[in-house]
């Protein structure tokens, strides 16, 4: 992130714990197509008949992210829990199903350092989810925390939930001597929170996005995100500064937990 790596000249604002919760949709459109592709395929590979898959229905969609970013701060501790989802099909039935993939890092201070993530990226005829759990100590480096960035007189946008921000691309800007709030639409491009754009951890800074998009155009200015189902807008779905957050989310007891979650789920939508 580019505002961590900045000079600046104000220090950093003193609060109490963020939390920040984004969710990011493909296009249904996008999702219901690849589905076929991938149905037809299937079915051919076994040589069966092609199936139409019936649209999904609009609840599941809403109650299902393709991606799920979850940022945790508090006091010299961070952790980011992540979950994707895919909509693909189950090899042996050919069937539609949600195919789940889990990843966390947990920073807890200078103390340690924990990694954990379950599943892969696309299911295979047999395969178990694997999952991988390593603790190590923190890496600290001792050497001061810079400043926080100076985002006073930057553009303030609305990141949802009455939560207000400030897009990345206006405070370089501002450092290149650039005209500010003339960022395209569709530009890839975070939103940090304009309260407290950054939090001080010993290891360094880290930003508080409270919004991220993807430019999803492709070379001729076609849109990528409605052939397939590819997330370009992360947003806002729950927030809070200074509610207290429970400390076995920094634990090991935590990410364990977070990782039993199931992998699959069907669908049932294919007749």
């Amino acid at each position: 992130m580019v505002l961590c790596l900045l000079p600046s000249t104000l220090p950093a604002a003193e609060g109490g714990p963020i939390r920040v919760l984004l969710r990011g949709y493909a296009q249904p459109a996008a999702i219901h197509e690849s589905l076929q592709l991938l149905s037809d395929g299937c079915r051919l590979l076994k040589g069966q008949a092609n199936v139409p898959v019936p649209p999904l229905p609009a609840e599941l969609l809403r109650r299902t992210p393709q991606v799920e970013t979850e940022d945790l701060f508090d006091g010299d501790r961070w952790a980011r829990y992540e979950t994707t989802a895919d909509f693909v099909v189950e090899p042996a039935s050919c069937l539609p199903i949600i195919w789940r993939g889990f990843s966390v890092r947990v920073l807890d201070g200078c103390r340690r350092e924990l990694i954990g993530n379950k599943g892969s990226p696309m299911p295979g005829d047999g395969e178990a989810p694997k999952t991988s759990l390593i603790e190590s100590a923190g890496r600290c480096s001792g050497r001061p925390i810079g400043r926080a960035p100076d985002m006073s007189g930057l553009p303030v946008d609305d990141a949802g939930l009455g939560v207000s921000c400030i897009w990345s691309s206006d405070f370089m800007a501002r450092e290149m001597k650039l005209p500010l709030g003339q960022r395209e639409a569709r530009s890839t491009d975070t939103c940090v929170y304009a309260r407290r754009p950054t939090v001080a951890l010993p290891s360094g800074r880290k930003d508080v996005v409270v919004r991220n998009r993807l430019d999803l155009r492709n070379e001729r200015g076609g849109d990528i995100g409605a052939l397939f189902p590819v997330v370009g807008d992360h947003r806002l779905a729950e927030f809070s500064d200074g509610t207290p957050i429970s400390p076995t989310r920094f634990s090991r007891e935590g990410v364990e937990a977070f990782l039993r979650q199931p992998h699959k789920q069907a669908l049932g939508v294919a007749r």
